[in-house]
């Protein structure tokens, strides 16, 4: 999944981020590489999130591969709102994306949310299954 063009972006990061943000880049890429169906992570922990319905956010939409979850880091670092980074491989394009993603425990809220943030589908954490909007 990661290849010498990620070890480049990496050896930049090195030079732009503090060494904390790197290790948390490292642990993402971690998760995503083991978890490569699929994944929903605490923003603030890194532990997975195993309840509730993930909703992802509009500005971080088609954010794919190491760049892409730089970005999404970003994202996340600039808007305490968010609770939660998710990923996904899409097998169709043969890339793996990364989501800024709220996360809440009520169903209608996430619908909203999803709406308003354009999505074609949300995702229940509950039952692993995906809701279309």
């Amino acid at each position: 999944m990661f290849n010498k063009r990620v070890v480049q972006l990496f050896k930049h990061c090195k030079n732009v981020m503090k060494r904390k943000d790197l290790r948390t880049l490292l642990a993402i890429a971690a998760v995503a590489t083991a978890n490569v169906e699929g994944f929903t992570i605490n923003a603030a922990t890194l532990a997975p999130v195993t309840t509730g319905y993930a909703v992802a956010i509009k500005e971080t939409q088609n954010s794919f591969g190491f760049a892409g979850m730089v970005e999404v880091y970003k994202y996340i670092q600039q808007h305490p709102e968010i609770n939660a980074v998710g990923g996904w491989y899409n097998s169709e394009n043969g890339k793996f994306y990364f989501d800024a993603t709220i996360v809440v425990s009520d169903l209608s809220t996430a619908l909203e949310l999803g709406r308003a943030n354009e999505q074609i589908a949300i995702f229940d954490l509950n039952t692993l299954t995906e809701i279309r909007l």
